[in-house]
């Protein structure tokens, strides 16, 4: 019998020795891994949020706003806006050319009958010879029902509105389309606007109507 058949085996295998758990080096660094400091966690701040700069420029915008009203010392008569000259004229001219039978020549004459009633749903009152009145209507102008007419004048239609809710300093000149006017302020309070093709003399028929035309009912 050979005496080496039943000589047990060595069993030793890597599941009893895992791969370098017995090895000084390995054990050395698996050490200084476990022993490594770990940085502490700083908090950042937050941030302040940004100022939107267009915020403060409506802002400051509003404050300018308010300081105008403020300082507008001169104030019209109860219900009178103080118009925007500029707009007011481009507003005018602009019903003027929207409504052109007023600018028509040689229309009949309107009935004075007709010329007080008109004016009183637009809140005012004939008192006086206006002329020869070519052209009447009630007109919705900037939130208002006005009267818009016109009188004969020596060269062509002369064309009015009464306009007692509107404020004006001072006469302001309206040139456009080829007519030429002005909105004047009236003592009694708002403006009237007249306009004409050029050649007209505007001043005498507008001291007539202010002679001839009351409000403020």
């Amino acid at each position: 019998m050979n005496e080496h058949t039943n000589k047990p085996q060595d069993k030793t295998t890597a599941v009893d020795h895992p791969d370098g758990a017995d090895d000084p080096a390995f054990e050395a660094l698996l050490e200084r891994a476990l022993t490594i400091p770990v940085p502490e966690r700083r908090e950042e701040p937050t941030p302040a949020p940004a100022r939107h700069p267009l915020r403060w420029l409506a802002f400051a915008a509003t404050v300018l706003v308010a300081a105008g009203l403020w300082m507008n010392v001169g104030q019209p008569p109860d219900g009178v806006r103080v118009a925007t000259t500029s707009a007011l004229s481009s507003d005018f001219m602009a019903h003027v050319l929207h409504e052109p039978q007023a600018l028509q020549a040689g229309n009949a004459a309107v009935n004075p009958a007709e010329v007080d009633r008109v004016f009183e749903q637009a809140g005012a009152r004939r008192t006086g010879d206006m002329g020869k009145v070519t052209y009447l209507k009630l007109c919705p102008f900037r939130g208002h029902d006005v009267a818009h007419f016109a009188v004969e004048g020596s060269a062509g239609p002369v064309v009015i509105m009464l306009l007692p809710d509107e404020n004006v300093s001072g006469p302001v000149a309206v040139r456009e389309e080829g007519f030429e006017g002005t909105i004047v302020p009236l003592p009694i309070g708002g403006s009237m606007a007249v306009a004409a093709r050029p050649g007209e003399d505007l001043e005498l028929i507008q001291e007539r109507l202010v002679e001839a035309i009351q409000w403020r009912l």
